[in-house]
Order: C-alpha cells, then structure tokens, then sequence
C-alpha cells in the first residue's frame, strides 16, 4: 500500500509539473532545444565541432509549434529535415518552386512533453521567448 501512495504522489507531481510547463508555454513565440555537447569556440563554423538548434516557432493560426533545425556551421544546412545538404540534393527541391516538403509540426503538449525529458548531456538546454520579446 506504501508502494502505490508514493507512486500516486509521484504521478501528481509530474502532472503537476506537466501543467506548470503548459502555462509557461502560453505565448512562448519560440522555443529552443541548444545542443552544444560537440560545441567548440574555435572549430564551431568550419571545423566539425558545431552547435546545433531545433527551433519550435509557434503558428498562431494553428496554436501548433513548426519545427526548423539550425546550426553553426558555415555550410548549407536543411532547417525542414535538419541535415548537411543543400536545397538543390533534396528529394523535397523542385526547380523553379524550390522546397516543397513541410516542416514537422508539434501541439503545445507535444513540445511540453519533449522538454521534461531528460537531456543527456549538461551542454544540452532549453530556452524560449515570450510574445514580442527576442534574445
């Protein structure tokens, strides 16, 4: 019986959390998972050791979140597919249209849901910005 308070007590926190999370969220413009765990000052343009984005940018249409991929490196990076290639090798790329794949959208619960996961590594972070508000 001891076993299954302390696991509803458990359960109520994460809801808990969960919701505290989602009311945080409420007008976040952006949000952004930083992954600087292969970051280095010196080789973070040209040298292989780049920090890497996943943008979540709210559509206020939509109330969902579309995801774009960045990074610092100095070479032609998908923002929809988040990989090192050019527009032209994309099986997305039509000439004269230019990209026609859609970005991965995610709901507000979604994105709330991904940021209480643990992150692996000490150099990886979340960070956002309120409605009219930039970094």
């Amino acid at each position: 019986m001891a076993h299954y308070k302390r696991v509803k007590r458990q359960v109520a926190r994460k809801r808990a959390e969960f919701l505290d999370l989602l009311n945080v969220l409420h007008g976040q413009t952006s949000v952004k998972y930083v992954d600087r765990s292969n970051f280095e000052p010196g080789m973070c343009s040209d040298g292989g050791k780049y920090e890497f984005v996943t943008e979540y940018i709210l559509d206020e249409y939509t109330g969902e979140y579309v995801i774009e991929y960045h990074t610092s490196a100095d070479f032609s990076y998908c923002v929809v597919h988040g990989n090192f290639q050019g527009c032209n090798d994309c099986r997305g790329y039509e000439i004269g249209f230019g990209c026609q794949d859609l970005c991965e959208r995610v709901s507000k619960g979604e994105l709330a849901h991904r940021i209480m996961k643990p992150t692996n590594h000490e150099d990886c972070f979340w960070i956002w910005e309120r409605v009219g508000v930039r970094c």
